[in-house]
């Protein structure tokens, strides 16, 4: 088969999805908008949505064990963003 296979469109959309979590934090710290205690949650979640891409990208290569620890930096991620929303009220 030629092109991306299905399997690729939803890993591309978890790296994608894992740049704006990586880049957003970065951005609203730099703008002096959010401190990074913050913001640090949506950066863990990044890296666990990363790991998640990059595992099902090369999952035929033998790299989809790396989807399971994604899963949990991710869910770790977002907890931590979670107890940071709840502890303040919103703006």
């Amino acid at each position: 088969m030629t092109g991306i296979e299905p399997l690729g469109f939803v890993a591309l959309g978890f790296i994608i999805f894992s740049l704006v979590l990586l880049a957003v934090p970065i951005i609203l710290v730099a703008k002096k908008t959010k401190p990074w205690r913050d913001v640090a949650g949506l950066w863990i979640a990044g890296w666990g949505f990363l790991l998640i891409g990059l595992g099902t990208w090369f999952a035929r290569a033998g790299w989809a064990g790396v989807v399971v620890p994604g899963v949990v930096v991710t869910t770790v991620g977002h907890l931590m963003q979670r107890r940071v929303g709840s502890r303040r009220p919103p703006t």
